[in-house]
């Protein structure tokens, strides 16, 4: 079982669980724990389901997390500094802004 903590979140998947969806694959199950607040403040809105909520937010995480580790590996090699990119930029800020006031922006 992993378990991550992120801000305030305590996620553990547990992948000796699997829950069998009519139609769907079977799915491990992932259990998140909150706030006695939250819950509450949930439970108030019973029309939502937070399983697909959830399910949502976690595959849009995972794909910019690894997105950014796939930068993060093309990057690695370059030479381009902070400062350079900020020039560069600029650079591209100010012609796109000519590029749009010449076409009556």
């Amino acid at each position: 079982m992993q378990k991550h903590n992120t801000k305030g979140l305590n996620i553990s998947t547990a992948c000796t669980e699997y829950t069998n969806f009519s139609g769907w694959k079977t799915m491990p199950n992932v259990t998140v724990s909150i706030s006695e607040e939250l819950k509450e403040k949930m439970d108030q809105l019973p029309e939502l389901n937070w399983s697909e909520i959830t399910r949502e937010f976690l595959v849009e995480k995972v794909k910019r997390a690894l997105l950014l580790k796939q930068i993060d590996k093309m990057l690695g090699n370059s030479k381009l500094t902070e400062k350079n990119a900020l020039e560069l930029g600029e650079k591209i800020k100010k012609s796109m802004w000519k590029r749009y006031r010449a076409e009556g922006w």
